[in-house]
């Protein structure tokens, strides 16, 4: 009698699916390594390991344990650690970051501040001083409007430049006579 209990309490805890905890992964943009396993929040004493460096990192390296059969049937939580992720492009997933019920949480760690940034940073602002560019101000606001030499900064993908009359005064030039300011 006691062989056949031990065998149905073998049989009951067998048959209970495993509960798990999902994979953690840590993105540094500062220190971090796409070469690295990303399991590590910091760097590790021995070289060769620590946080991942950026977004596809994370994401290839899911792709990658999920092709081998080792991503955890809980998924996987993806950690930014504070810092500036700049983008040059978007972050793109496909059908094939589709774990199916496994989820995967991008998320700031610990709330820390994480700027996913897909700009440009934009310095050397300085005063208006073209006479024609003054003339179209509202003198109130004449000695705080800032212009910075684009293409001084590599700057020359503006984008589609378009007209955009939010006045109730008439049509106002196409946006490309305001090249001056941007070609200053």
């Amino acid at each position: 009698m006691m062989r056949r209990l031990m065998l149905l309490a073998a049989v009951l805890v067998l048959s209970v699916p495993a509960i798990g905890k999902p994979l953690t992964l840590y993105v540094a943009p500062s220190v971090g390594n796409d070469s690295w396993t990303g399991t590590r929040q910091n760097v590790a004493a021995k070289p060769g390991d620590g946080p991942l460096a950026t977004l596809e990192g994370a994401r290839d390296r899911l792709r990658s344990l999920a092709a081998t059969g080792n991503l955890p049937v809980d998924g996987a939580v993806v950690n930014l650690m504070a810092g500036d992720y700049r983008r040059n492009s978007a972050f793109v997933l496909t059908s094939a970051d589709d774990f199916g019920a496994r989820p995967v949480i991008y998320q700031a760690y610990n709330q820390q501040t994480v700027r996913i940034d897909g700009g440009q940073a934009i310095g050397g602002w300085f005063p208006v001083t073209d006479p024609a560019i003054l003339a179209r101000l509202d003198p109130s606001a004449r000695s705080v409007v800032r212009v910075a030499n684009l293409k001084a900064q590599d700057i020359d993908n503006y984008g589609d430049l378009a007209s955009r009359d939010f006045s109730t005064g008439g049509p106002y030039p196409p946006a490309s006579s305001y090249s001056a300011v941007i070609d200053r």
